[in-house]
């Protein structure tokens, strides 16, 4: 498919979307994979509230490994 039909495809597709919150997400990733080539990550503040509080949650212990977690997961898809 031809670079113009895909991002007339796109447009088509953006228009047609309502909520501002998921606009505002697709706006980074755009911005994001524009400055790629910069090595330039640009980050909402939620996501970086996100980060800041890993990062407290590393530094006092409150980790658990990946297979810890996913177990967890399993177990509660299945009470459900």
């Amino acid at each position: 498919m031809s670079p113009i039909k895909v991002k007339d495809r796109l447009i088509g597709k953006i228009e047609s979307i309502e909520d501002e919150g998921f606009l505002n997400e697709l706006e980074e990733i755009i911005l994001n994979l524009r400055n790629e080539n910069q090595n330039v990550l640009i980050l909402s503040d939620e996501i970086k509230a996100s980060i800041a509080k890993s990062e407290i949650d590393i530094e006092n212990g409150r980790i658990i490994t990946s297979d810890k977690a996913l177990q967890h997961f399993k177990e509660c898809l299945k009470r459900k």
